[in-house]
């Protein structure tokens, strides 16, 4: 599996693990192999819909949150996605603090 492979298989598994909520703005982060693991470690940056815009004291609703650009929200998500090199599988997804958008 070469890298490209790699980040749309993690892409595509964000994805469809949050369709249930309205995620936006979902984008690759990070890309490291693990050796040890023969694993890619991709981690996929979003934002969800309750990380209200900071100058907003209200929880936006999925159709408000439409509305606004992402340099107005105070929070981005970020999770790392490990997957089998040989296989393609997802072995786990973990949450990463990479920081916060201003």
């Amino acid at each position: 599996m070469d890298v490209k492979q790699a980040v749309g298989e993690a892409l595509q598994y964000i994805t469809d693990i949050y369709a249930h909520t309205d995620i936006r703005h979902v984008d690759v982060e990070e890309v490291t192999f693990d050796e040890t693991a023969d694993a890619w470690r991709i981690t996929v940056g979003f934002f969800r819909y309750w990380d209200q815009p900071a100058r907003t004291p209200q929880l936006l609703s999925p159709a408000e949150s439409r509305h606004w650009e992402p340099r107005e929200w105070k929070k981005r998500t970020f999770k790392v996605v490990q997957i089998n090199d040989h296989d393609g599988r997802v072995v786990s997804m973990t949450h990463s603090e990479l920081g916060a958008v201003n």
